[in-house]
């Protein structure tokens, strides 16, 4: 069996030290499962004709998840705040494989549940992070749990998608990219998503400008006219892996059916003004959408759902170690 992770919060101290070294020396382009530890080399899907752009997807080696043990005094949201602090704004291959090995780190389960049980019980911290999250536009709730009011900075994020959908939900196109690169974490359930390029052979779609609004909450989209995009793979990470997307890749999730997904999002800093949309339903005009943050009773049910899937995940975790 693989050797137990270092402690998160031996890992938050040594961000901190590196930080202020200037160095790091975790090696680049690897990918790891929720325990920390390295998978294998890295898989890029790809059709016949077509490399897609790396985006750090779960390697294909089988995985077993060791046991999860409680970690002595877990890290609080302060704590992986300061740390988000420290973080580089560079996208160099050791900083990309860095934070890839803080976010599976911060994700493994008795760490998530540790750091859903201290939000659940603190009515302060629950408000502030109800107050700045929403149901986004594209079909799954954004709550922010950690912020940065720099553009430069990092923000955590929850990303949970909650079947059963509408056939209208489930046909919306919903392809983007986005103003930021991030690393991503599969908390629950499974994430499927298609990956797309520009290409005069593709399908025909609207394309917007999307700038969301922080203090008045509105997003806005600019109609640039009509791009061609062809899809070039299909992606799968099941819950216990993590990867990187960077920001130009275009690429759209596929709504889960029956089951909750989860992830935990590590987003980098701000790359660009706006990220670009494409679909068929919106009108060939500028429009806008608003969007509403959740009450604090709305959060709190969201977070015990969640803190449910991950507690029959780390059960069963357990029970394959034992």
């Amino acid at each position: 069996m693989a050797e137990r992770a270092e402690s998160l919060a031996d890992l938050v101290s040594d961000f901190h030290r590196k930080a202020r070294e200037g160095r790091r020396s975790i090696v680049p382009g690897r990918i790891f499962d929720s325990t920390g530890q390295a998978l294998g080399g890295l898989r890029r899907q790809e059709t016949d004709d077509q490399r897609r752009p790396y985006s750090g997807c779960a390697a294909e080696a089988e995985r077993t998840e060791p046991p999860m043990h409680d970690v002595a005094n877990p890290p609080s949201l302060d704590d992986l705040g300061e740390t988000l602090g420290h973080l580089p704004a560079d996208r160099s291959a050791e900083t990309i494989s860095d934070n890839l090995a803080l976010i599976s780190s911060i994700s493994q389960p008795n760490r998530v549940l540790n750091l859903l049980d201290r939000i659940l019980g603190d009515e302060v911290v629950l408000g502030l992070i109800a107050s700045r999250s929403y149901h986004h536009v594209n079909h799954f709730d954004k709550i922010v749990l950690i912020d940065s009011d720099s553009p430069a900075g990092y923000r955590l994020t929850l990303h949970l998608w909650r079947p059963p959908y509408t056939a209208d939900e489930l046909d919306d196109e919903i392809i983007h990219s986005h103003r930021f690169s991030f690393w991503s974490a599969i908390l629950a359930g499974e994430l499927q998503s298609e990956n797309f390029q520009a290409g005069e052979d593709g399908t025909i779609f609207r394309r917007y400008s999307y700038v969301p609004e922080k203090r008045t909450k509105v997003n806005f989209y600019e109609f640039r006219g009509e791009a061609r995009l062809r899809r070039i793979d299909v992606s799968v990470q099941a819950a216990g892996t993590s990867y990187y997307l960077p920001y130009e890749q275009i690429h759209r999730v596929l709504l889960p059916h029956r089951t909750m997904t989860c992830t935990l999002v590590l987003r980098g800093p701000r790359a660009r003004n706006h990220s670009d949309v494409y679909n068929t339903s919106y009108p060939e005009t500028d429009t806008q959408s608003a969007n509403r943050t959740f009450s604090r009773d709305e959060l709190a049910e969201k977070l015990r759902a969640l803190k449910q899937m991950v507690a029959v995940r780390l059960s069963s975790s357990t029970a394959l170690g034992a």
